[in-house]
């Protein structure tokens, strides 16, 4: 069991217990549970579940479980998926976890899909020879992996022409082992864009298809792709839902978004009705609630007073202003409107930007981020019908 920790007393120990990008490990004091206020089901338990009743059935059938993910940024995937690896151990099975967003840059890099298989087959070698697994993959598999990548990348078919085209290839990787090198010499590929990965990924494509559990973006869902590779629904994690669809604030909600906070610092250092604030100018976004909070108690005063909260909120709101472009007022507007995006070419950077947010309870609706709705360059922008603007 992770250890407990005191709760603040204090804006000082509030300021440094209030993480926004903190990854909670299975059984944290401070997890609360929001499947119910998000309108899902718990993602890590049902997860577990279903992938242990699969692999009953593949042991006969060959078929193993397929899911995807998805969720807008800071809305707490990685505390679940961190809480289904453990989940998945304690039923016996051996888990490796990696984040493709550390292994390579996705913001500068092109990165395929059998680049990111090819990482699972590093990550599986590294991870599963570590404690408590002991477990390497076999020499014959890994030697014809690895010889694979070297003769494509190399055009050698000997095992010492191999080795010193690799070393060739990346001077840095002389001395590594064979299959280090290999590694070394695909990720330089991939960092660099090199036009040899267009040859490797005409070989990769030749490989037998595998199964993969991913997640990914809220902005792909849309893609059509999705459903021919994955027949699955993608599992999603909206935002709790601190108003309903038709504006009423949710008073269960904002008292589930309160306890997350209240599990860290001791409810007397908020003045009466701070948290509340704090919450709905989140819009029930996690990582915004807990940035939001630590940004009001970062003045260190005897306790967070509604001037506090109401600075916090203004600097979050000015942190979205300066992401809101020309183009995105139109499909703002429509989101506002409709509680649906509009479908257009925006649709994808209004999500990922968070300048929008999911919900969902019974039914499932888009709307402005808080933040966003208060913005000078929303409000204020230029319209060809101005009272489109209104009521905002």
């Amino acid at each position: 069991m992770p250890p407990t920790r005191a709760i603040a007393q204090t804006l000082a120990e509030a300021y440094l217990a209030i993480k926004f990008d903190e990854v909670l490990p299975n059984g944290d004091a401070r997890y609360v549970d929001l499947d119910a206020v998000r309108g899902t089901r718990n993602v890590a338990a049902s997860l577990s579940a279903l992938i242990t009743l699969q692999e009953r059935e593949s042991v006969t059938t060959g078929d193993y479980a397929r899911f995807l993910l998805t969720r807008p940024t800071g809305c707490g995937k990685t505390t679940e998926l961190y809480r289904l690896k453990d989940l998945l151990i304690q039923a016996g099975f051996g888990v490796v976890y990696f984040d493709a967003g550390l292994e390579f840059d996705l913001q500068k890099q092109q990165v395929e899909w059998w680049v990111v298989l090819l990482e699972m087959l590093w990550q599986i070698d590294e991870q599963l020879s570590q404690a408590p697994y002991h477990l390497d993959i076999p020499d014959a598999l890994r030697e014809q992996a690895i010889a694979w990548l070297a003769q494509v990348v190399t055009k050698k078919t000997e095992r010492t022409e191999m080795e010193a085209g690799l070393t060739t290839e990346l001077e840095a990787s002389a001395g590594l082992p064979f299959f280090a090198k290999a590694r070394a010499v695909l990720k330089a590929f991939v960092k660099t864009g090199s036009t040899r990965l267009h040859e490797i990924k005409q070989e990769a494509e030749r490989r037998p298809t595998v199964h993969l559990v991913y997640a990914f973006p809220l902005a792909l869902t849309g893609s059509a792709n999705i459903g021919q590779v994955f027949p699955e629904k993608p599992l999603l994690m909206p935002m709790a839902h601190v108003r309903h669809h038709n504006g009423a604030e949710d008073r269960h909600t904002v008292a589930k978004m309160q306890e997350v906070i209240t599990r860290r610092v001791a409810p007397s250092v908020f003045a009466r009705g701070v948290l509340k604030t704090l919450a709905l100018a989140s819009g029930g976004h996690i990582r915004d609630f807990l940035r939001l909070v630590r940004d009001a108690a970062s003045d260190l005063g005897e306790r967070i007073a509604t001037a506090h909260a109401q600075r916090a909120v203004a600097d979050l709101v000015d942190l979205y202003n300066r992401t809101i472009q020309q183009d995105f007022i139109a499909p703002l507007d429509h989101v506002k409107q409709s509680g649906g995006l509009p479908g257009g070419p925006h649709d994808g950077a209004l999500v990922n930007l968070l300048l929008v947010l999911k919900y969902r309870n019974a039914e499932t609706w888009t709307a402005l981020h808080p933040c966003v709705q208060a913005a000078a360059r929303y409000v204020k922008a230029p319209r060809a019908h101005p009272e489109e603007a209104s009521g905002v």
